[in-house]
């Protein structure tokens, strides 16, 4: 009520001043045609001249009560923000300081690709520092369970946690500071290798040769394609050497959890197993990794083997 009033007596104001304001500058401009001063059309002119003006001054009068008038409205949204900042910077410290032991807890999570349910009423829980193989048949929802894990898809059902904080209020770039999900099909930049590994990131050479050579590629090899030019989404590269520079992508950052959906699984046998060795010989490191591809020798590095969906239901 109170801002309608203001813009009221604005509005008022503006129109007189503007009335007046014109009346008094074209008598004036026709007191100097009567004498001469200047030509008869300059009253013309001048009419038309102080209307622009003194109409966008009069605009501007409403404009500015109006930008008055929402400032209280956008001095609410700056606290809402300044709150939803401290929340995030608690649920950031509460992560990283991670207290608990277990990464993941689940309890009846499902998720649904509009009509049609990938998995219901899973109940998990994934300890740090464990490796999981899971297993199962095509299409029933590997990938997509991994995928919400690392929060690329959020609009599941059911509770979910990590480190005790619900996973669907954690910012984005919280968790991928944290976890790095590679897939089977890897996008790669029209870039050098090295480009396509540091992401912009700062890495020295030798890092970057450090994480190819743990992603399967001999040190000669590493230090030949860091400079090397990739072309057409990798078309210059095969199926294995394309998952490997993506699995060096995420080596390097030294992820808290390492999700791997058959990333593995265009690499030869020998050296995909070879890779899988060195990563789940890492003790600190949490890994769930899909895989069709792993020895018995291998299968003794995992600390549980998951048959999805049928061991979390």
């Amino acid at each position: 009520m109170e801002q309608t009033k203001v813009e009221a007596f604005s509005f008022s104001v503006g129109f007189a001043i503007n009335v007046l304001a014109q009346i008094g500058i074209t008598f004036y401009a026709g007191l100097l045609a009567f004498n001469g001063v200047v030509l008869i059309g300059t009253i013309e002119a001048t009419g038309g001249l102080t209307d622009i003006i003194f109409n966008s001054l009069s605009q501007l009068s409403n404009q500015i009560t109006l930008i008055n008038g929402v400032t209280p409205v956008f001095d609410k949204f700056k606290q809402m923000d300044a709150r939803e900042l401290e929340d995030f910077s608690r649920i950031a410290e509460q992560v990283d300081n991670q207290k608990t032991s277990i990464v993941f807890s689940g309890n009846q999570v499902s998720f649904a690709y509009e009509d049609k349910q990938v998995f219901s009423n899973l109940t998990f829980t994934i300890h740090q520092g464990q490796k999981y193989l899971i297993k199962g048949p095509s299409g029933c929802g590997k990938s997509t369970f991994l995928k919400v894990l690392a929060s690329y898809l959020q609009t599941y059902e059911g509770d979910i946690q990590y480190f005790g904080q619900q996973l669907s209020v954690i910012p984005s770039h919280i968790i991928r500071d944290q976890i790095m999900y590679i897939d089977q099909t890897p996008y790669l930049f029209n870039q050098t290798v090295r480009e396509n590994i540091s992401l912009g990131d700062k890495f020295t050479d030798e890092a970057i040769v450090d994480s190819l050579v743990r992603a399967g590629f001999s040190e000669n090899r590493a230090n030949e394609l860091i400079d090397y030019q990739v072309s057409g989404n990798g078309k210059n590269l095969s199926g294995g050497q394309k998952q490997r520079i993506t699995l060096a992508r995420g080596l390097i950052r030294n992820k808290h959890i390492l999700l791997m959906d058959e990333s593995t699984s265009a690499i030869d046998q020998k050296t995909a197993l070879e890779v899988q060795e060195r990563i789940l010989a890492l003790p600190e490191l949490t890994v769930m990794m899909i895989s069709h591809q792993t020895s018995e020798d291998v299968r003794k590095l995992f600390d549980e083997v998951i048959n999805f969906p049928n061991d979390l239901i």
